[in-house]
């Protein structure tokens, strides 16, 4: 197995990544742009759907130093990549198999693609690094997640480092999501450093999705989502679609320094979610589907300003039905340092719950 697979043109790209004996190999792009697509040159479908579909422990770097120099492009709205995939929608660059690094790389999707880099690939105990790369044009950025039955229990640890997401609007148009999906049980622990979200309609989401018992942890430090729609959205427990219930779920989120500014649009999701952070325990579109979640927000010296009408806003439980989405969701957003100037609203549950379980305290 060699160490390093260097490639110059996109049919040496596929075949170096699709190839299962360079498992374990870091795959090296020549400088210039790959543009993926569905079909070779002779018609023929190619494997995965055209998509970049890293071997176990593959990794793949572009130019140190330069991580405008390899292009991965799967924009074309004719013959690019195919990103159905049963249980959900693919990214453009996949990984997930073991201990893998995706670097020094550009990454432009299209309309169908779900993220430039994705993590959901199931094989091995996961260890992700994502640095250095840009990736702009899909419906996300990058796409943290575990992804239904295949990833229940799963536990993916994550380093994104120095990363620009950017003009990821399709859809949702998130720059960096995390989120466990139909996904029972799994895991998901996030260090962030020196990232950078513009231009995106949320710079980013954490949520549990459809299931019990997942969890969310990110440490971020020195990262900025500014001029994005929505700045961050947690959601400890969200409904799946459709009508499938998110119950006993954590997300624990620690900021350090960094910024959260500009952000002055709506993000429909249907909830209308507005300003730098906002912050729901328990989130569904119908009642009762929510129930026992919690999240912990602890933010340090991270700069807020000029969002729209809040800086911070927190709900225990949220739902424009006219029941609550469940009982016993938590929210506790802790503002530190300068971050304790922060514009902030909370409501325990909307609509209000007689029993008064949803709890939302944000303490400043």
């Amino acid at each position: 197995m060699p160490d390093k697979v260097q490639v110059s043109d996109v049919e040496s790209l596929y075949a170096a990544v699709n190839d299962p004996g360079n498992a374990g190999a870091t795959i090296v792009p020549a400088p210039g742009s790959y543009h993926l697509t569905r079909l070779d040159p002779l018609g023929a479908a190619r494997p995965n759907g055209g998509r970049l579909e890293l071997q176990a422990n593959m990794s793949m770097s572009g130019v140190t130093g330069h991580r405008d120099e390899v292009v991965i492009d799967s924009s074309d709205p004719v013959n690019g990549p195919s990103f159905v995939i049963a249980g959900g929608n693919a990214g453009t660059i996949r990984m997930g198999r073991g201990r893998q690094t995706v670097e020094w790389l550009t990454v432009v999707g299209g309309v169908n693609s779900a993220a430039g880099v994705q993590t959901d690939l199931v094989g091995g105990t996961p260890v992700l690094r994502i640095a250095h790369v840009v990736c702009t044009g899909s419906v996300r950025g990058i796409d943290v997640r575990n992804l239904g039955p295949a990833g229940a229990g799963r536990s993916l640890t994550v380093d994104l480092d120095d990363n620009e997401v950017t003009r990821n609007v399709t859809g949702n148009g998130q720059g960096i999501r995390f989120v466990n999906t139909a996904a029972e049980g799994a895991s998901i622990v996030a260090s962030l450093h020196g990232n950078r979200s513009h231009g995106n309609h949320a710079g980013f989401l954490a949520a549990n999705q459809a299931s019990n018992g997942a969890s969310v942890t990110i440490d971020s430090h020195g990262d900025r989502f500014d001029d994005n729609l929505v700045g961050g959205l947690i959601l400890g427990g969200l409904e799946g679609m459709p009508a499938t219930g998110a119950n006993d779920h954590d997300v624990n989120l620690t900021m350090h320094a960094g910024s959260m500014a500009r952000n002055r649009g709506v993000v429909p999701s249907p909830q209308d979610f507005t300003g730098g952070l906002s912050v729901v325990g328990g989130s569904a579109s119908t009642t009762g589907l929510t129930s026992r979640n919690t999240v912990q927000v602890s933010i340090v010296g991270l700069s807020f300003s000029d969002n729209l009408n809040t800086d911070v806003k927190a709900w225990g439980a949220r739902t424009p039905a006219a029941a609550p989405a469940g009982t016993n969701n938590t929210v506790t957003v802790k503002l530190q340092g300068v971050s304790a100037q922060a514009v902030t609203d909370r409501v325990d549950s909307e609509p209000s719950e007689p029993a008064g379980t949803n709890r939302a305290t944000i303490v400043q």
